[in-house]
């Protein structure tokens, strides 16, 4: 009986199978379907203007609260936004509005510098994401397609709790008790006057958490909020969305360890908020008993 030996076997799959391409392209179209958010931002100059939008892109609206559809930055030797909004000659910050439909912009006053940025926000499906220009996107944040239900129900698993149902659910799960109003207790300097005031605390055994929003007039560079009980823990150090004298920014919060005040200031460096303007803080701190 002879042997038979077999050298380099190899078996080539050929298939048409129209089920399983029919899957694949599915999924591809899945994937370019993804939606994405995008804060974005080009190179401006002049009083007016109109945005060169990336194909397949929309602006959304309503992204940079009080200063709406977007905002207008100072740029580096690079082209890089710093985010210290430019100013005309008479110090008088200069914004930008935007028109969500057209991409026309036009400047709130004459600024000094020779070109700018104009931030602003887009939503562009995964298929069109090419077409963006990597060097001006400053953040992206990928959406979902589930719808947003305000309830968390068990077993429901084709929908998405908003940020307030997670909110709510969570602090009902550690306390079973809601937040407290603790405004009357607290001392807040630095406001002539406020359009919202509110601070709520709530007692978690042997820290509280302080959640706290303030807007109004500013009549003093000194932006506080003295709270009826100590941090006793570590200094507590956190960077968060605010707004001075009408400009967004992103302030220094902060409670020194032995402390009850919760200090802001305009910058990580320190600078302290301007006594003019609208002002607002926005936070939310542990403080250790």
């Amino acid at each position: 009986m002879s042997n038979s030996i077999i050298k380099n076997c190899k078996k080539v799959y050929a298939t048409d199978d129209s089920s399983n391409n029919a899957v694949l392209s599915n999924r591809i179209t899945t994937l370019e379907n993804n939606e994405y958010k995008i804060t974005y931002y080009e190179i401006i100059s002049g009083a007016s203007g109109s945005l060169t939008l990336p194909t397949g892109a929309t602006i959304n609206a309503g992204e940079f609260g009080l200063s709406g559809n977007c905002i207008l930055s100072k740029i580096d030797g690079s082209n890089k936004p710093t985010f210290e909004s430019p100013k005309t000659a008479g110090g008088t910050v200069v914004t930008s509005s935007l028109n969500v439909s057209t991409g026309a912009w036009v400047a709130s006053g004459v600024y000094t510098d020779t070109d700018v940025a104009l931030i602003y926000s887009i939503k562009i499906k995964a298929v069109y994401y090419s077409n963006l220009d990597y060097d001006f996107i400053i953040e992206t944040v990928e959406l979902t397609d589930f719808p947003i239900s305000q309830v968390i129900t068990n077993g429901v698993t084709n929908k998405a709790p908003s940020e307030d149902a997670v909110f709510d659910a969570l602090a009902l799960k550690l306390t079973q008790n809601n937040f407290t109003d603790i405004t009357g207790s607290c001392t807040i300097p630095g406001w002539i006057s406020f359009s919202v005031n509110k601070i709520k605390a709530i007692d978690m055994g042997n820290y509280y958490i302080v959640n706290g929003q303030v807007i109004g007039t500013s009549n003093s560079s000194t932006t506080q909020v003295v709270l009826p009980f100590t941090n006793n823990g570590v200094q507590l150090d956190d960077c968060r969305f605010a707004i001075n004298n009408g400009t967004n920014i992103f302030a220094r919060c902060f409670v020194a360890a032995g402390s009850n005040t919760v200090d802001f200031r305009a910058t990580v460096a320190g600078s302290t908020f301007s006594s003019v303007g609208t002002k607002a803080i926005y936070f939310t701190i542990v403080v250790e008993k």
